[in-house]
């Protein structure tokens, strides 16, 4: 096999390795140049710029990424051809090469007895070089979960909180458990009502919260809130049982449950010591998604995203399913559920817990963070995940029309729409250690 002349390995390594470090740089300016064009193209209503942009985007990319590539296929020929010919070489110095110091790259010939010019032909040596070349890219660009992928669910994940932040409140808000909807990939807002499916999620949940308790935590929530839907009511439950039993035993606790769920007469807060109160706060409720509620995610994320991205650029007033609620109206609701938090969280040892829902919770990020809402879509919030935020008593923000929520000064917004709310800082976001097999 030949390998003088084919490739300038020297090369290919230096270009991949600048790529490499100048890639992040090049996705932030890209970014940076072309977003300003994309969003002044919606603005004069031209909704299918956002795909323009998006295909622009991924085409920059693609180049650089085949650049990278060149030069991953560079080197790995460069090691065929070195272990190709180091048997030849070896001979010819008078040398013999030791049995284990075998390079990483002549693994990929592990299964072949011997490596010889007659035993690798070039269509097996180029078929090669793809199948490692591919597997380096993908490698370089598999995005990071925060899935825990440990056998064991970590229960303590909330033990290394900082303290409260001084002149602050902590909130625990929390996703409600999974439902037959969220299994089946349907659309459920404020209309649909189903029962969560199982309550593993939920135990989990609540041991993960009682760990605080048992760890002495001297703000440890007395209140657990949620919204007026029975799935956020369940969830809340279930934690708050599981709080006052303060047991780990997970087949005990599910057949607990499910024994005091199946009652017929409600839960009273004297049924079980160390409890927590339960209250129901209205603000945290679903979006309103309108008609399309109940149709397969597939079939209505087009319209779902279109809303979405009306919203993110200040048409807060438009809507979903030509009847469902409207931005404006579930910004309010955020303001509102923000205000109402930091109030009972001061007043009852400063810290509570809520539970509520997906796409209300990165519409509560996006004010909470001042994110652009365009971002805030691909926050990922799983089934009985946690997120902690601090809440100021005494500092508060203002977002109105030219926030960069909706794009700064591109924005779109009514001049009339202002919300005040307590400062946010965000201190743990999509908290899911403790839930491991179950997402």
């Amino acid at each position: 096999m030949k390998c003088d002349g084919m490739w300038n390995v020297e090369a290919g390594s230096q270009k991949r390795a600048t790529l490499s470090a100048i890639t992040p740089f090049l996705h932030l300016s890209i970014i940076h140049y072309f977003e300003p064009w994309a969003v002044g193209l919606v603005y004069h209503n031209r909704e299918s710029s956002f795909v323009m942009f998006g295909i622009l985007c991924l085409a920059v990319l693609l180049v650089c990424q085949l650049f990278l590539l060149k030069g991953s296929t560079a080197l790995v020929a460069q090691n065929i051809c070195l272990q190709t010919s180091r048997p030849a070489n070896a001979a010819a110095d008078g040398r013999q090469s030791h049995p284990n110091s075998r390079s990483a790259t002549s693994k990929l010939f592990q299964n072949d007895n011997t490596i010889s010019n007659d035993d690798i032909s070039r269509r097996k040596a180029l078929q090669k070089i793809v199948t490692s070349s591919s597997a380096s890219m993908l490698t370089q660009v598999q995005p990071s979960y925060s899935i825990d992928t440990s056998p064991i669910p970590n229960l303590g994940c909330l033990l290394d909180l900082p303290p409260i932040t001084a002149g602050c409140v902590r909130v625990y808000l929390c996703r409600h458990g999974q439902t037959e909807y969220n299994r089946l990939r349907k659309v459920q807002g404020a209309r649909v009502n189903p029962p969560i499916n199982q309550t593993g999620q939920a135990i989990r949940l609540g041991e993960t919260l009682s760990m605080l308790k048992q760890n002495s935590a001297t703000e440890f929530p007395r209140v657990a809130l949620h919204s007026t839907l029975q799935r956020a009511r369940e969830t809340a439950t279930v934690v708050s049982l599981m709080i006052g039993k303060g047991s780990y035993n997970e087949r005990e606790n599910v057949a607990y449950v499910d024994e005091v769920l199946s009652r017929d007469n409600p839960l009273s807060n004297n049924d079980f010591k160390g409890m927590l109160q339960l209250k129901t706060l209205p603000s945290l409720g679903e979006v309103d998604f309108g008609s399309i509620e109940g149709k397969s995610v597939n079939d209505a994320k087009a319209e779902m995203m279109t809303t979405w991205a009306k919203w993110s650029l200040g048409k807060i007033d438009a809507i979903d399913g030509n009847d469902g609620e409207s931005g404006r109206n579930v910004f309010q609701r955020v303001s509102l559920a923000l205000n109402s938090l930091t109030e009972i969280a001061a007043s009852t040892g400063g810290s509570v817990i809520a539970v509520t829902h997906s796409a209300y919770l990165r519409m509560f990020l996006s004010l909470a963070l001042e994110l652009p809402l365009v971002e805030a879509a691909s926050l990922d919030q799983k089934n009985c995940c946690i997120n902690v935020l601090d809440l100021s008593l005494t500092e508060t923000v203002t977002i109105d029309a030219k926030s960069k929520v909706f794009g700064g000064r591109l924005s779109m917004a009514p001049n009339d729409f202002i919300l005040e709310f307590p400062r946010a800082k965000v201190i743990v976001m999509n908290e899911i250690r403790h839930l491991t097999e179950l997402v």
